[in-house]
């Protein structure tokens, strides 16, 4: 089971650092401004166009919320871990 906690501890460090990454976080930024900006001004026939947009950000979302769920599970692996050291009950 160590092998594992110390991989998702490994995964989790490796998604922090891409969220404090500056130009990581300006693209998320960036492409969800634009995406929105483009969304409220769509053309009121453009139909498709609104629901590409849509999905552009929700897709935005959805990858930087994986990634911090990917870094929260590498955090509480640690906590498993230290427990475990400790002799406390790996959860």
């Amino acid at each position: 089971m160590s092998g594992k906690l110390e991989s998702e501890i490994e995964r989790g460090n490796e998604a922090a650092q891409l969220l404090r990454n500056d130009m990581f976080k300006e693209a998320f930024e960036t492409l969800s401004a634009y995406y929105v900006e483009a969304l409220l001004n769509t053309d009121l026939d453009d139909d498709q166009g609104r629901e590409r947009l849509y999905l552009s950000v929700h897709v935005l979302r959805d990858i930087h919320a994986h990634i911090e769920s990917v870094m929260r599970t590498g955090q509480m692996a640690g906590v498993q871990i230290d427990e475990a050291k400790q002799g406390r009950r790996v959860h």
